[in-house]
């Protein structure tokens, strides 16, 4: 028997902040990567795991989701938070993603091909930052979001690892669904497994 995990997710952080971002660069920049990504026929809805998911079930394979729920206990203290955001960030958000819109998108579309074909190599060696963690970074100068995220990071990491480990000694093959950049960056998700003593045999 097998068992399928998609990707980790935190539920609550932010989401009160969301009308703020939609009026705001943050807002701009989002609808800007969006469209643009469409425009070349590129997505980053989760069909993939959707596909997995709705199959895994028709077999009746267990499914794991790994998420948590993290409460927002003072809404107003987090609307002061964001007015804290310096409007640099916001720019340099915005300028970063019209870059990524100018320059990037044949990149982007050659990394999707590459992932299609298993080509971790050639994919390993375009995966680089981008105009979401240059907006990310805008968000955590912010103290006290970037103590909220260290945590929930932190949080997410174990609750995952925990799962897929209890999976891995469960099951006689376990299945997970990951973004490809968390996966192969220097401190992704093979790196934490290779250090608890894992052999890794790469495609």
């Amino acid at each position: 028997m097998g068992e399928f995990f998609g990707p980790g997710s935190a539920q609550g952080f932010g989401e009160a902040v969301v009308d703020r971002f939609g009026r705001c660069a943050f807002g701009a920049a989002a609808n800007l990567y969006r469209r643009a990504i469409n425009q070349v026929g590129l997505t980053h809805d989760s069909h993939v795991w959707q596909r997995i998911e709705a199959t895994a079930r028709a077999m009746h394979v267990p499914v794991q989701p790994v998420s948590l729920e993290v409460p927002i206990d003072n809404p107003k203290q987090y609307v002061r938070d964001l007015s804290a955001i310096p409007s640099a960030g916001e720019i340099d958000c915005l300028r970063s993603t019209i870059g990524l819109v100018e320059t990037q998108l044949p990149v982007m579309r050659t990394r999707a091909n590459l992932w299609s074909t298993g080509d971790i190599e050639r994919l390993s060696s375009l995966l680089r930052a981008d105009a979401v963690e240059t907006c990310a970074s805008a968000v955590l100068v912010v103290p006290s979001f970037q103590e909220e995220y260290a945590k929930l990071h932190a949080q997410l990491q174990s609750a995952w690892l925990a799962a897929a480990e209890k999976a891995i000694a469960a099951n006689v093959s376990t299945v997970a669904v990951l973004s490809m950049t968390e996966l192969l960056k220097p401190d992704g998700w093979l790196a934490l497994f290779r250090a608890r003593g894992y052999e890794i045999t790469e495609p």
